[in-house]
This record gives C-alpha cells, sequence and structure tokens, in this order.
C-alpha cells in the first residue's frame, strides 16, 4: 500500500506503484492399503485413505494520493508526469490425491472394504477461519430430539472440521423416518454441503483489493495523468480419489468400495481506479 501526501518533481515525474503476487502451490496424498488372509477360515479386511488441502490467500495492493499537493513540471519524453498504478495477481494451484485398495482372501467367508475422499477448499478473498468466534446451538457431536429452523451445528470433525452451518429446512423432529416412532438427529452424518438445507456462517468475504486513485488531492502535470489498477486470480484444483476391494472367499467373497471427492473454489476481488 503506497500513500503520497505532498510530492513535487522539478523536469521528472512523480509514480506511485503498489505490487502484490502471491502463489500456493499445494500437493496433499494419501494411500491406505490392507490386506487380510485366513487360511481355513476367512479373511477380513478394511482400508480407508483421505486427503485434504485448504489455502487462503487475502491481501491489499493500493496506490493513491489521498490529500495535499502534487506537482510534476518538465518536458520531453515522461517528463511531468503523475502516475498510479495497481497490480495484484494470485494463484492458487492444488492437487489432493486419495487412493485406498482393500483385499481380503480365505478358505471360508472373506470381507473386504475400502473407502477414499480428497477434499480441496481455495479461498481468494475470503475468510473461512472464523468458526471459533460463532455461537452454535449444537456440535456434530450430538444427537439432539429436534432441530429448529435457523439454528446452527459447529462440525468438530471430518473434511468440515471448525465449519458453522445454519439449519435452513423445516422444523425437524424425527430423525429417522424409515424407523417408527421419533428418532434422535444425528448431527454428524447430515449433507452440510446442501445449500438448501444448510448455510455455512464460518465464510466471510474478504475481497483481495487493487486501488489506484486520487482523493482530496491537488495535481500538477504538465506531462500525462494515468491511474491503473490491474486484478488477475486463477484457482487450479485437480482432486482424484480412488478406491478398490477384493475378497476371494471358499464359500463367500464380499467386496464394498467407495470413493468421493469435493472441491470448493471462491474468488472475490474489488478494482477500482
Amino acid at each position: 500500500m503506497r500513500n503520497v501526501g505532498q510530492a513535487t518533481a522539478t523536469n521528472g515525474s512523480v509514480s506511485v506503484t503498489a505490487v502484490e503476487n502471491a502463489s500456493i502451490d499445494a500437493s496433499s496424498t494419501a494411500t491406505s492399503v490392507s490386506l487380510g488372509v485366513g487360511i481355513t477360515k476367512g479373511g477380513k479386511a478394511f482400508s480407508g485413505g483421505g486427503a485434504t488441502a485448504v489455502n487462503f490467500i487475502q491481501g491489499k495492493s493500493n496506490a493513491y494520493i489521498e490529500g495535499g499537493r502534487v506537482s510534476a513540471t518538465g518536458s520531453g519524453a515522461g517528463m511531468g508526469q503523475v502516475l498510479l498504478s495497481s497490480d495484484t495477481t494470485s494463484s492458487i494451484n492444488a492437487k489432493v490425491v486419495a487412493l485406498s485398495a482393500a483385499a481380503a482372501g480365505g478358505g471360508g467367508t472373506s470381507g473386504a472394504a475400502s473407502i477414499g475422499f480428497s477434499l480441496a477448499r481455495n479461498f481468494i478473498g475470503w475468510d473461512s477461519s472464523g468458526g471459533t468466534a460463532v455461537t452454535t446451538t449444537y456440535t456434530s457431536a450430538q444427537n439432539p430430539t429436534s432441530l429448529s429452523t435457523e439454528q446452527t451445528v459447529k462440525v468438530l470433525d471430518g473434511p468440515l472440521m471448525g465449519d458453522v452451518y445454519q439449519y435452513l429446512g423445516p422444523n425437524l423432529t424425527d430423525g429417522d423416518a424409515n424407523v417408527s416412532g421419533n428418532q434422535a438427529i444425528d448431527l454428524s452424518v447430515q449433507n452440510y454441503r446442501d445449500g438448501s438445507t444448510w448455510k455455512q456462517l464460518n465464510v466471510n468475504a474478504q475481497a483481495l483489493e487493487a486501488q489506484a486513485y486520487i482523493a482530496n488531492a491537488s495535481i500538477a502535470a504538465s506531462g500525462a495523468l494515468a491511474i491503473e489498477a490491474n486484478s488477475n486470480q486463477s484457482i487450479e484444483a485437480v482432486v482424484v480419489a480412488g478406491s478398490a476391494a477384493v475378497a476371494l472367499g471358499g464359500k463367500t467373497g464380499l467386496a464394498l468400495s467407495g470413493a468421493g471427492v469435493y472441491a470448493e473454489n471462491k474468488i472475490k476481488t474489488y478494482v477500482k481506479a
């Protein structure tokens, strides 16, 4: 951030420049392998792999003249100019890979299960670290008997740990409609990324600024007066999850495999000249 109150340049020029460059290269990999073997009985194996990357870029790049007087005189190339320039360039490159494999075999009944999950969350001009300051009704570890509209839940573990969500749906008194009677509501298994039911509260906009301006100042320039602001932001996210399960049994083989990915990218900028 640059500010000039008073400046005089005889046979010269006045230049105010602010430059911000930020980049994040993040790579996260998780691999899990499990093998179970039973000679006479069955073998059992379970494997789970998860990888998460969360990246933030915030800041300001402001060049301005506020108050006072600025004078630049002179003749010839580049003389007598008043130049203000603000440039901000930010980039996030995230690669998140989770691989999981399980294999089981034996003479009896064998079972194998494998789960792989990858998550990437990238923010430029946003702040999602405010979860500790939000007062919440429940945490994800609780099982309340009811959930009312606008009540809030803080996630305590998993990929969304630390996030706070507000319930948008109708008042809920039954956690499982497939079971007779009213069941407790398990807040650890809710789909908090469903925007029609849940609203995230701890992500706040803090726009990345690029400003170049003159305010309440007197400018005398025999040459050019130039004010320029540029902003160039980019996010590239590659998120991969792979899972495989194999079960071979003399009697029965049962294999279960699941993989999931989640990517969230947000950019907010404020550019002013």
